[in-house]
């Protein structure tokens, strides 16, 4: 949606998409100006007002039908609004990791050892729907509580997160950012559900599960609300 209202405004601003917005009632202006003239009347300034109004209103509800049915605006605007914020992520990134772009892309698209076809397809369109719709605004949005934010993806367990980290932990190790870190994940992990021991946590057996969890370590939660649920089912 978001980038939907962006590629309109743009081809907004095209002369050949608006031209193509206006063309449909050039001949019912052109009559009724005619007919305007001939009658020798003169314009009512609030009838004007409320069809230059209506006029405007028309234009905005033909937006998304002159984007779809003009392919050769759309594309390269799609293509352009694309490219920009691949650029603005990974120079973000890059700034944040302290290495160059050329890197970060490199590993972004690097097929790891053990990943099939179908998950690497499946990860690159994730993480470009990330980068192009859902970026734009959640990185603004988590700089003003103090966070930024990363796609990541487990190739081991088959899945993906989105990762939020302070703006100040930028400058420690990897191990220790862990520790600060709140994570979206959907990505495959294992939950015991055998007797509980003393220490409260539940021993094997364990089952392989596939859901999506929040995982914050500070605050001692993990795999959170799978492994909670278990828990109190087993104790009622």
């Amino acid at each position: 949606m978001i980038k939907l209202l962006f590629v309109s405004f743009l081809v907004n601003r095209c002369p050949a998409a608006h031209s193509f917005s206006m063309h449909e009632d050039a001949p019912k202006r052109t009559r009724n100006l005619l007919q305007f003239e001939h009658q020798g009347g003169h314009r009512d300034p609030t009838k004007r007002t409320t069809n230059n109004r209506d006029h405007r209103r028309m234009q905005l509800n033909m937006m998304p039908l002159t984007i779809y049915s003009n392919p050769t605006t759309y594309i390269p605007t799609y293509c352009l609004v694309t490219l920009v914020t691949n650029f603005i992520y990974l120079s973000r990134r890059s700034v944040l990791r302290n290495m160059t772009k050329r890197r970060l892309l490199r590993i972004r698209l690097t097929r790891e050892d053990g990943v099939s076809l179908r998950l690497y397809i499946a990860n690159l369109i994730t993480w470009q729907l990330f980068v192009t719709s859902i970026f734009p605004l959640l990185e603004p949005t988590s700089r003003l509580f103090g966070y930024v934010s990363f796609y990541y993806f487990y190739p081991n367990a088959s899945g993906f997160g989105l990762v939020f980290e302070p703006l100040s932990a930028q400058s420690l190790k990897q191990s220790k950012r862990t520790k600060h870190q709140i994570r979206l994940d959907w990505h495959r992990f294992s939950v015991n559900v055998g007797p509980r021991g003393r220490d409260g946590y539940r021993h094997p057996p364990s089952v392989e599960r596939n859901w999506p969890h929040v995982d914050i370590p500070k605050r001692g939660m993990k795999h959170w609300p799978w492994r909670r649920q278990i828990m109190e089912s087993d104790m009622q």
